[in-house]
């Protein structure tokens, strides 16, 4: 799966030689996406929140926690069918947790010191790391009961992050340098 711009979500079957254009239920922009199995994912975007439990065939938009219509989801997890997150790329990293699959959502994250959250990693149901938009990094190790601040070397926009492991993570800067954490 993919998403994009125009409310596009695109399905794959074959490893990307072929592409579906799926149907959802908006013209806005979506950039997070999760999968939390075949059948059920997630997707966020500007001021919206879909959700699918039939593998793309239908989108039901779940209403995220969202302070303006320029708001949006930028990085999506779950770490099952009900427990989720997203971060915003508001300038105060808000982070958002469900614990219902979409149906209600609360903030557990409003750090106005660690600029626009751009991405998440999450290594376990508890561990999880948010790079954002001034060169921090947010880690909780409590399912995101807690979010501690991390700084990096660099102060611009840090825009993916992933770990591989418990100890080792990669993040990618918008300027194109990579960071490797061990």
């Amino acid at each position: 799966y993919v998403a994009g711009s125009n409310g596009r979500i695109m399905k794959t079957t074959n490893r990307g030689d072929n592409w579906t254009i799926l149907t959802t239920p908006t013209a806005t922009a979506l950039d997070g996406i999760w999968f939390v199995n075949e059948n059920t994912g997630y997707v966020g975007g500007a001021n919206v929140f879909l959700k699918t439990t039939d593998a793309g065939a239908t989108w039901v938009n779940k209403v995220g926690l969202f302070i303006s219509p320029f708001e949006t989801a930028q990085s999506v997890y779950f770490s099952d069918a009900n427990t989720g997150y997203y971060c915003t790329n508001t300038s105060n990293c808000r982070i958002v947790k469900t614990t219902n699959g979409g149906d209600t959502w609360s903030l557990i994250n409003d750090n106005s010191t660690a600029g626009s959250g751009w991405d998440m990693s999450f290594i376990n149901a508890n561990t999880g790391y948010v790079c954002t938009g001034n060169g921090k990094v947010l880690k909780t190790t409590n399912a995101g009961l807690n979010w501690g601040v991390q700084n990096t070397p660099l102060t611009e926009n840090l825009f993916q992050i992933q770990f591989i492991s418990a100890d080792t993570g990669y993040i990618r800067c918008w300027s194109g340098k990579i960071m490797k954490t061990t």
